[in-house]
């Protein structure tokens, strides 16, 4: 069997039911609903990342490392991982959040200073 299609709106495409064509007879198909993915909490303001590990453990070690290195900017910062998908692998990203610019920017000084990667990102 061969089936060919183009989709010129996901969203449009996904909510129309697909006729397919077998030897035998033609079928409608009903869509799937897409995968539901939970989401992490929205954060605004300013965070830190810190690095980023294919291993959630690990991402975990370098938040309570940055949290000793990080002095007091941190010690009311919201530490938390994320994760995002590139190719196959999964990557676990360490950030701290609820930060302000002057905030973000006092905590990669003191990491920095301490040897620690730090990158601020306005959310």
């Amino acid at each position: 069997m061969v089936v060919a299609a183009v989709i010129e709106n996901r969203e449009e495409a996904a909510a129309r039911p697909v006729r397919v064509a077998s030897a035998t007879r033609d079928l409608d198909v009903a869509p799937r609903p897409a995968p539901t993915a939970e989401r992490a909490p929205a954060r605004s303001g300013w965070m830190i990342q810190i690095g980023a590990t294919t291993a959630p453990d690990q991402a975990q070690q370098l938040l309570a490392n940055a949290k000793t290195k990080g002095g007091a900017v941190l010690k009311r910062a919201e530490p938390f991982t994320e994760t995002f998908t590139k190719g196959e692998t999964t990557y676990y990203r360490a950030r701290f959040a609820g930060l302000n610019e002057r905030t973000a920017d006092a905590a990669c000084k003191a990491l920095k200073r301490s040897s620690v990667s730090c990158f601020a990102i306005k959310n």
